[in-house]
C-alpha cells in the first residue's frame, strides 16, 4: 500500500467486495498505530481514485495510514495498516580555504541525501561562528544555485585583519546545516 521516496509517501490500494461507496479517506496518524475515521481522517479522495501522494512529512517521523471506504459519513470497510519512517535527511558539508594577497580563497563540498536550494557564505571579524542574518558587522554572501561543491573569492580584505568563514546550507530560505568554520588572517 505504501512506498516512500524522498520525502513524500505514495499510496495506492484496490478495492475489492465493495459494490457501492461515495468515497475513500485516507488516514493518517504519527500516533495512532491503528487509524480510525473520522479522528485520524487527513484527506477524502473521490470514488474511482486508487492512488494518492503525501508530501506534508516530517523527518525523522512514523505515519501510519489506512483506507477508509465511506459511504455517506459512516465507515463500510478499512484496509490494512501501513507504517513507513521518513529518513532523516543526512548533510555533510566542509569548508575550506586559504589566504591569497589579499583575497580569501574559499571551497566547499556538500554530500549527503538532503536537499537543498541554495548557499550562503558567512564572514564575521568577531566571531567564530558568523551566520545567516548576519550579526551587526558581519556579511553574508548568498551564492546561487545548489551545486554540491564551489568557491568563492573574497577580494580586498584588509591587511593584518583576522576573517572567519562559514558556509550555510539553505532550504526554503531556512539554514539546514552549517560547515565547520575556516579562519584566515590576511598577512600585513
Amino acid at each position: 500500500m505504501t512506498g516512500i521516496d524522498g520525502d513524500s509517501v505514495s499510496l495506492t490500494w484496490q478495492l475489492s467486495g465493495v459494490d457501492s461507496y461515495d468515497g475513500v479517506s485516507i488516514l493518517r496518524s504519527s500516533s495512532n498505530p491503528a487509524p480510525t475515521y473520522p479522528g485520524d481522517s487527513y484527506q477524502v479522495v473521490t470514488p474511482g481514485a486508487q492512488s494518492f501522494t503525501d508530501t506534508a512529512l516530517t523527518a525523522g517521523t512514523t505515519y501510519y495510514y489506512r483506507i477508509a471506504v465511506l459511504s455517506g459519513s459512516s465507515v463500510i470497510a478499512y484496509s490494512n495498516v501501513s507504517s513507513v519512517t521518513v529518513p532523516a535527511p543526512t548533510l555533510n558539508v566542509t569548508l575550506s580555504g586559504g589566504v591569497q594577497g589579499s583575497s580569501a580563497q574559499l571551497s566547499w563540498a556538500i554530500s549527503g541525501n538532503a536537499s537543498f536550494d541554495g548557499v550562503v557564505l558567512c564572514r564575521s571579524e568577531t566571531t567564530t561562528s558568523p551566520t545567516v542574518p548576519p550579526l551587526p558587522g558581519d556579511r553574508d554572501f548568498y551564492i546561487p544555485g545548489n551545486s554540491s561543491s564551489g568557491g568563492y573569492t573574497d577580494s580586498g580584505l584588509e591587511r593584518g585583519k583576522t576573517y572567519n568563514y562559514r558556509l550555510a546550507v539553505t532550504r526554503y530560505n531556512q539554514v539546514l546545516k552549517y560547515s565547520n568554520t575556516v579562519t584566515v588572517t590576511v598577512p600585513l
